[in-house]
C-alpha cells in the first residue's frame, strides 16, 4: 500500500518512535546525574573515561558523515529554485556561495 493515507501513518509513527526515544534518553540523563545533568549528557561524564570517549567519537563521525547528505539537499533545492544549470562551474559557484553564507 503506498497511498499517502499510509506514508502519513508510517511518518507519524516513526516521529513517535523518535520522540520516546529522545524522552527515554532524558528521564535516563537524569535519574543518573540529578539536577546537574547537562544538555549534552556525554559532558557529565569523565574525558577519562573511554566510553564515553567512544560515544564521542561515533557522534562527531556522524555529523561529519551526514553533513554532505544535507547540504547535498540545500544545493540541489537551491539551484533548482533559483533555475540555474547543473554544469560544474556553476555547481562550484553554488557550492562556495552556500558555504560562505553558512
Amino acid at each position: 500500500d503506498t497511498s499517502p493515507g499510509r506514508f502519513q501513518g508510517v511518518v507519524a509513527c516513526a516521529f513517535v518512535m523518535t520522540i520516546a526515544l529522545f524522552v527515554a534518553f532524558m528521564v535516563i540523563g537524569f535519574l543518573t546525574f540529578g539536577e546537574n545533568c547537562q544538555g549534552f549528557v556525554l559532558n557529565n561524564y569523565s574525558t577519562q573515561d573511554p566510553l564515553a570517549a567512544a560515544a564521542r567519537l561515533v557522534i562527531g563521525l556522524s555529523i561529519i558523515c551526514t553533513y554532505p547528505l544535507v547540504f547535498m539537499g540545500l544545493k540541489e533545492g537551491f539551484t533548482d529554485f533559483a533555475g540555474l544549470s547543473g554544469d560544474t562551474k556553476t555547481n562550484f559557484q553554488v557550492t562556495c556561495a552556500l558555504l560562505l553564507v553558512i
